[in-house]
């Protein structure tokens, strides 16, 4: 009696676009006793990885086939296919299917193009490099402890994780332990108020940068800031700053003062974030009660 032995192995091919972006795409590979080596990919099987890569092109002109250990096969249409190593570092786009929906996914987020995921890659690429957040922080010493508990080796990549939803946690993280170092208790996340906070922040978004800051001092329980980028992990800092230093200057009392001051009061005790990117900025909402 033969014993057939059949393993499944899951393996990625890779394509390096014009914009110099790598595409993961999944591809089983199926090694059995009786056939060898055969590779499927959406419902399709293919007998050879050559035969694999030629039926491929459609996704660009360099493809590559991952193997283990990080290695990769490169075809760009030429003999013979040598191997190449991709470095660990290198950023993936990924394409997935949900609901056998193809699509692109970038940094945990989902794209329905191509080109929007790569857009995303590239400003991962380019603002994860920024290292400098610790020089925007304020002069307050435990202010800047807490800081670097919840931030450390977060950059860019980290918080902007699906959508900056790493991003609401930790500066929702950030704000109770600010407010415990102003002995108040925690606040509770509010699903009601996190979606009235992204609403308004996508409002916001259709105006231009100099309008946004118009707003930043006319809303009522609700705190709204725009800040580059890479720099937004400094926001929840900035606004414990502006709060500190409102203290000392009675008299320079604004709306904005005031919603600072609800922030942060032993008042409230549910929040929600709304963030919304445009362009280069991040449009911040805060919203309490």
């Amino acid at each position: 009696m033969n014993l057939l032995f059949i393993v499944l192995l899951i393996i990625s091919f890779v394509l390096e676009t014009l914009e110099y972006n790598y595409l993961s795409v999944p591809v089983r590979s199926i090694i059995s006793h009786q056939l060898g080596e055969t590779f499927e990919f959406r419902r399709a099987t293919f007998t050879s990885r050559e035969q694999l890569i030629t039926v491929s092109v459609n996704f660009g002109n360099a493809f590559n086939v991952s193997d283990s250990n990080n290695r990769f096969i490169r075809a760009d249409s030429i003999e013979p296919i040598m191997y190449v190593t991709i470095p660990s570092t290198e950023h993936l786009i990924e394409l997935v299917f949900v609901n056998n929906k193809m699509m692109y996914k970038c940094n945990s987020e989902f794209f329905n193009r191509y080109l929007t995921a790569s857009k995303c890659m590239d400003e991962l690429k380019k603002y994860n490099r920024l290292r400098s957040q610790h020089k925007l922080l304020g002069s307050d010493i435990k202010g800047k402890i807490i800081w670097r508990s919840i931030w450390d080796d977060c950059y860019y990549k980290c918080f902007s994780k699906s959508n900056f939803q790493e991003l609401v946690v930790r500066l929702f993280s950030e704000l109770n332990k600010y407010r415990l170092l102003l002995l108040t208790k925690p606040a509770q996340l509010s699903y009601k108020l996190r979606t009235s906070a992204e609403k308004h922040a996508k409002m916001l978004a259709e105006f231009e940068k100099d309008i946004i800051d118009q707003q930043l001092d006319i809303s009522s329980n609700e705190i709204v800031s725009s800040i580059s980028a890479p720099f937004a992990s400094v926001q929840m800092n900035k606004w414990f700053t502006e709060l500190k230093v409102s203290k000392g200057k009675p008299y320079n009392y604004k709306i904005r003062t005031k919603n600072l001051q609800g922030l942060f009061s032993q008042y409230t005790t549910r929040v929600g974030f709304g963030i919304f990117k445009k362009e280069k900025y991040l449009i911040i909402v805060c919203k309490y009660e």
